[in-house]
């Protein structure tokens, strides 16, 4: 059995070449170092590089195959049965974490067991946010 994290942080995606890098950057550089962290990557049948960008980074990754039912809450349900954190964090591949907003939702948690959910607010830095966001493809192996 692994090792009980502090957080584990799920990313789903699928083709997100053109996003991953930056979001598991910035997943980096805002976990705090008092904090153990996991990264889980679920991808839903990428057809691009995604999966060689997210091999090049401490993460484990879960491949659906286009087989599989693809949707995001799928890939949620999937990535959250790898995980051993105390807290987990859902993130979307096209996203990324701002820094001081994974600890200051940890110290929320904390101060407050009744609380189940922590969400973020989501800016578009990009100018191409549209309200319809789909994806289904092949898998890279």
């Amino acid at each position: 059995m692994s090792e009980m994290k502090d957080i584990s942080i799920v990313i789903i995606g699928r083709n997100a070449e053109w996003s991953i890098a930056r979001l598991l950057n910035s997943v980096a550089s805002s976990v705090p170092a008092n904090l153990s962290t996991e990264v889980i990557y679920v991808d839903s049948a990428s057809s691009d590089r995604t999966l060689g960008i997210v091999g090049r980074y401490p993460v484990k990754s879960v491949c659906l195959t286009a087989s599989q039912m693809l949707c995001a809450s799928a890939g949620r349900f999937v990535g959250s049965q790898y995980t051993t954190g105390k807290y987990v964090v859902f993130v979307d591949s096209d996203m990324e974490l701002l820094r001081g907003w994974l600890e200051r939702a940890v110290q929320v948690l904390d101060r407050f067991p009744k609380i189940a959910v922590v969400s973020g607010r989501q800016i578009d830095t990009e100018g191409q946010m549209t309200s319809e966001t789909a994806a289904v493809g092949r898998c890279a192996a």
